[in-house]
């Protein structure tokens, strides 16, 4: 049976990563990894801002919320996994906290083996990980056919 490595973050659930599920699954079966990246906590503008809020003494009624996004990424993986089940896919799957998310996927290819990997994408207009050249940095770091599935909603 065909195993693949999928990283995903916002696509999770998405209509074109479904389509392309559905159609491995229908050829003969389909196990995955999902490999969910804790998206980074806080911009350096938004740190800054942070900052120069503490020494100006605003008012803690003027507060900055920052969403956790190691929870809203456990979020995504769970439903990721439940999600993949429900279209017919047998999946494991894993956050990652790495900062260079093509570095985690060749650590977890050492250790799950697996023929290829997906990367589903945001569409190209506002994909940070296209605009970081993702699929071809994974590339260089493993020896396996990468598919790019860009979202288009």
């Amino acid at each position: 049976m065909h195993k693949a490595l999928i990283v995903a973050n916002r696509t999770v659930g998405g209509d074109d990563l479904a389509e392309e599920v559905r159609r491995r699954v229908r050829d003969g079966g389909f196990d995955c990894h999902l490999v969910v990246p804790v998206a980074s906590p806080v911009s350096s503008a938004v740190a800054i801002g942070v900052a120069v809020g503490d020494a100006a003494n605003i008012s803690p009624t003027a507060s900055l919320e920052v969403n956790d996004e190691r929870q809203i990424a456990r979020d995504r993986l769970s439903y990721g996994l439940d999600w993949l089940a429900s279209l017919g896919a047998t999946a494991t799957g894993e956050l990652s906290i790495e900062c260079d998310t093509a570095a985690a996927v060749a650590r977890i290819v050492e250790t799950t083996p697996v023929d290829e990997i997906i990367v589903s994408t945001l569409p190209t207009t506002i994909s940070r990980w296209l605009h970081q050249d993702l699929p071809h940095r994974i590339k260089h770091k493993v020896d396996l056919p990468v598919t790019v599935i860009t979202g288009t909603a």
